[in-house]
């Protein structure tokens, strides 16, 4: 069957995200385009300063035009601007020390870190590496990877088929095969959760699995995992011979008060993955940091043969540059600041609640915050979601929606002022959709 598409009136320009292309050309309205930054502020070109509440994607971790990043990306710039880690023995002095100094901050029991330049590369890279040390210990048949439903891990072949939403796996499909999707536990039941995932081990048999990826607090509709989830993962894991691999793209680097959130709860993984505010948000870089007993065994290995899994421009200079910056400013107290201001916001939401009846919940860690709607007990449809999306926009409030949820992740810089102002601006959006529907 034929479909008759319409040619698009002349050059379309940049394609906008993930969104559809005939929406992108809807959605490029030249006045809407961003020209300036400064703290939690973004002026687009008509003039108009929006507080963004969203934090770019949820990776300008330190506002924009923070000093101390410039500054030393300026230097490098002046120094050493690119450099190859990737391949041949001469990587660049600022990225080793760099990794160096990145494994003592996180802390927990990791010995290597392999970078990369997105959250969706490190999440492919650790379950490949997972299948990789499968086939080099001579077990290749333990290539399985189970993920929870309703996350996310990113977008690609492998990155989208650990996410946990049906419509990723569809769109591009086939994905990466071998991947088992259980059900995440309840907000208060842990036992049942791992349960799930010891059930789906049996189910596979035994010896197949390669390793179980999750995150801290799940993305989508910003659930956090119920204390001790982790643990008891973790501890499943181990007896049943696979690796855990943490997703703390969007949990770490201080979105959830912690560097790490596993390691602030106690839990070492196998293989843990950090990125969005890792530079700021100003240059391309996650990281993946390898256990001390997962790097034994690939130290251990016979085999001479490389992973092969990697690019070009992972672990450049200028990000490391950043990377370091970023560091020296959360040495300057910025989780003490996540916790009170955090504490704080989640404080201000909650007295909008006697206000707006569609609020049902309020939940997340740190300045990881989710506001659940619904109206008569019916959640809100997605679409009126980012009707309210965009209602803040008119009310100069960058705010991020997906299905019933509302995420509210400003620069971790926000003060207990900009905090008020999300609120009063959220409050009046939200007004105007309860009214209008």
């Amino acid at each position: 069957m034929s479909v008759e598409i319409e040619a698009p009136p002349g050059r379309i320009g940049l394609w906008h995200g993930i969104t559809p292309l005939a929406v992108s050309a809807e959605l490029l309205d030249e006045d809407a385009q961003q020209v300036s930054g400064a703290g939690v502020w973004v002026t687009d070109r008509a003039g108009r300063t929006f507080l963004d509440a969203r934090a770019g994607m949820w990776n300008v971790a330190l506002g924009y035009r923070h000093p101390t990043v410039i500054d030393a990306v300026t230097a490098q710039l002046r120094t050493l601007p690119a450099g190859v880690t990737i391949r041949f023995e001469q990587p660049p002095q600022i990225t080793m020390d760099y990794a160096e100094r990145l494994l003592d901050r996180v802390g927990g029991d990791y010995a290597t870190v392999k970078l990369y330049q997105s959250g969706a590369q490190a999440v492919e890279g650790a379950v490949l590496l997972s299948r990789y040390l499968s086939r080099i210990e001579g077990t290749p048949g333990r290539d399985r990877i189970i993920a929870l439903n309703s996350s996310w891990h990113g977008a690609g072949v492998a990155a989208g088929a650990v996410t946990g939403e049906p419509h990723v796996h569809g769109a591009c499909g086939p994905l990466m095969a071998g991947v088992s999707h259980v059900d995440p536990p309840a907000p208060d039941d842990t036992g049942a959760g791992v349960a799930a995932v010891a059930a789906e081990f049996d189910r596979l048999g035994p010896d197949r699995v390669a390793g179980v990826i999750v995150e801290p607090v799940l993305g989508t509709n910003v659930r956090p995992l119920p204390d001790g989830y982790l643990a008891d993962l973790a501890a499943l894991c181990r007896r049943r011979g696979a690796l855990l691999v943490v997703d703390e793209i969007t949990t770490g680097f201080g979105r959830t008060g912690a560097l790490s959130r596993s390691v602030a709860d106690g839990v070492h993984a196998d293989l843990l993955l950090l990125g969005k505010g890792i530079t700021g948000g100003y240059l391309p870089m996650s990281a993946m940091l390898v256990g001390s007993a997962l790097a034994a065994r690939l130290l251990g290995s016979p085999t001479r043969e490389g992973f092969p899994h990697g690019s070009t421009s992972d672990g450049y200079p200028l990000g490391a540059a950043a990377g370091m910056a970023v560091l020296d400013v959360f040495d300057a107290g910025l989780l003490d600041h996540v916790a009170v201001v955090g504490a704080y916001l989640r404080d201000r939401l909650e007295t909008l609640r006697d206000r707006h009846p569609s609020i049902v919940d309020i939940r997340g860690r740190g300045l990881m915050l989710g506001i659940e709607l619904a109206t008569g007990g019916v959640p809100w449809p997605a679409a009126r979601c980012e009707s309210l999306r965009f209602a803040c926009e008119e009310h100069g409030l960058l705010i991020h929606t997906g299905n019933n949820v509302v995420d509210l992740m400003p620069p971790l810089i926000v003060t207990a002022a900009e905090c008020d102002e999300i609120c009063a601006r959220f409050s009046r959006a939200l007004s105007g959709a309860e009214a209008g529907w």
